[in-house]
């Protein structure tokens, strides 16, 4: 009995070293046959031993759908599997991951608020209607486009650097808690509003294709790419200093949008050119940026305008005491002012055009569109 105490040590010893993960993938397990991990032939399972101290795992491309057995790469700290087949990903046993690129699969719940030390998350083009990322407060880059979000709760990133949430269902996005933010793309969503007054540090800006109605960038101070076209807005408010480090600016199709405030006209006139022909460059556009109805105001029963388009004259019709009327061009420059004495001004000399007249009150300074037949 005593002569078996020896080899049953060693039977357990064997058992023990010899541990294995299941790998039910074959195209998994090649790919960690492939990085010299396991041997051939596809068996359905790895030695635990040479993938429990593995700090990086790259496994994109490779055609895999099921990634069952990453709970035993235990010492992960990056993992690379975009463009695969994946349904499913749990690394709840994972928590040293500090960097994920889990990007063009097919997965459509993904919990990682285990995996507290994560710097860079990249979820992109995936099946996603859920993201969790309050556990993650030390992310610095998110990148979550292409999914189906309809909403992101980011006030404990307050580390994130740079959020790129494009292409989701998205109709409110709270950023102001992330006051280190340097690139935010967030068009194709339906936002209509967005807060940027604490992004002090902004420096690329994508917000195409939404449905934002207002944009004040007068606290964006390193604003250097601006990209907001194909959107119902009516004014942006660019004066933030630094309009001659504003490399990129595009804000065509934005068939409401006449008045941008800038630091200098000319300066933006020479150089700002992806915009609309209704569009001017203004070094006040009169608390239209500060009120989302902003240059439609003109739409209240006070103050209307007509006939427009005219080729003669324009008739004023208000409530309020005029002071002084201004006719500006498409450029911002204004080419004419008048002290009126009746309510009709003759524009008969005007080239044929748009334009926009300013009425300045005793109460108020209105702008409104016209077009010269």
């Amino acid at each position: 009995m005593k002569k078996l105490f020896p080899i049953l040590f060693l039977f357990i010893s064997s058992i023990g070293f010899t541990q294995n993960t299941l790998i039910p993938d074959a195209n998994f397990e090649q790919a960690l046959i492939n990085l010299g991990l396991d041997t051939a032939p596809i068996n359905g399972s790895v030695p635990t031993a040479n993938i429990d101290t593995l700090s990086v795992l790259n496994i994109d491309n490779k055609s895999i759908s099921n990634l069952a057995g990453i709970e035993d790469f235990t010492a992960l700290t990056s993992l690379s599997c975009w463009n695969n087949l994946i349904t499913s990903l749990v690394l709840t046993q994972n928590t040293a991951l500090t960097y994920l690129d889990c990007s063009s699969n097919q997965i459509s719940s993904l919990d990682i608020t285990q995996n507290t030390l994560l710097d860079t998350l990249a979820c992109a083009a995936n099946l996603l209607n859920n993201l969790n990322v309050t556990q993650n407060s030390n992310l610095t880059g998110l990148f979550c486009s292409q999914n189906q979000l309809s909403s992101l709760d980011l006030t404990q990133n307050t580390g994130l650097n740079s959020l790129n949430c494009s292409s989701n269902s998205l109709s409110n996005i709270d950023i102001t808690q992330n006051t280190v933010l340097n690139n935010l793309v967030c068009n194709h969503n339906n936002l209509s509003y967005l807060d940027l007054t604490l992004n002090t540090t902004l420096n690329w800006l994508f917000c195409n294709s939404t449905q934002l109605i207002n944009l004040d960038l007068s606290q964006n101070p390193v604003l250097t790419n601006l990209y907001c076209h194909d959107n119902p807005l009516e004014c942006i408010n660019l004066k933030n200093g630094n309009n001659i480090n504003l490399l990129n600016f595009s804000a065509s199709n934005n068939p409401n949008l006449t008045c941008v405030e800038v630091d200098n006209i000319q300066w933006s006139i020479a150089n700002w050119l992806a915009i609309d022909d209704t569009l001017s460059y203004q070094d006040s556009c009169y608390a239209a940026c500060a009120n989302p109805i902003g240059i439609n105001e003109l739409q209240q029963p006070t103050l209307s305008i007509y006939p427009n388009p005219t080729s003669s004259e324009l008739t004023i019709e208000t409530e309020e005491s005029i002071t002084k009327i201004e006719i500006i061009d498409i450029t911002g420059k204004t080419i004419k002012t008048i002290t009126p004495s009746l309510n009709r001004i003759n524009v008969t000399e005007l080239p044929e055009g748009v334009y926009f007249i300013r009425i300045i009150s005793e109460e108020n300074i209105i702008t409104h569109k016209f077009i010269k037949q």
